[in-house]
């Protein structure tokens, strides 16, 4: 019996570890998880979910102030905007396993010389011309949580 109350416990703990709060843009259709309490500021189409140990910042950037290659290629335009934050290459790419025409890099940056990894991430709406931007930054290097924000992101069908 205490075997079983124990597993029961761990079970439980295990679960609370990794409870997931939902985060809802509903404006640009879009919501994402993450195990970690988050503050939200919001200006001008940007968002930005700040916690202790992770930021995440959202832009959506109309078709027509995008690179022909980044409208073509969710793949290039990861690789652009690491080009922009002058990124090196990434230490792992690929699409979106749950969102269609996205992609996503691996890239280390730094702050106060203290080294972490970011998430970059585009996805291309071609019905509604516009590209979502989408950085996660790991600054405890906790790069499996950013990967659970990553596969937790969802586009609703608008």
């Amino acid at each position: 019996m205490i075997k079983l109350l124990c597993i029961i416990f761990a079970l439980g703990l295990g679960t609370s570890l990794f409870a997931q709060k939902e985060y809802t843009m509903a404006d640009i259709h879009l919501s994402f998880k993450c195990d970690e309490e988050l503050d939200k500021d919001y200006e001008d189409g940007y968002y930005l979910y700040m916690g202790d140990n992770i930021g995440i910042d959202i832009e959506m950037v109309p078709f027509s102030e995008e690179s022909d290659e980044f409208v073509k290629s969710a793949e290039y335009g990861v690789k652009e905007i690491a080009s922009d934050f002058e990124l090196s290459t990434a230490t792992e790419s690929g699409t979106l396993a749950n969102v269609r025409n996205g992609a996503y890099g691996i890239y280390y940056d730094s702050l106060d010389d203290e080294e972490y990894r970011i998430i970059i991430i585009t996805i291309l709406d071609t019905k509604h011309k516009q590209a979502y931007e989408i950085t996660i930054d790991c600054y405890d290097d906790d790069i499996d949580r950013g990967k659970r924000v990553m596969n937790s992101i969802k586009l609703s069908d608008y």
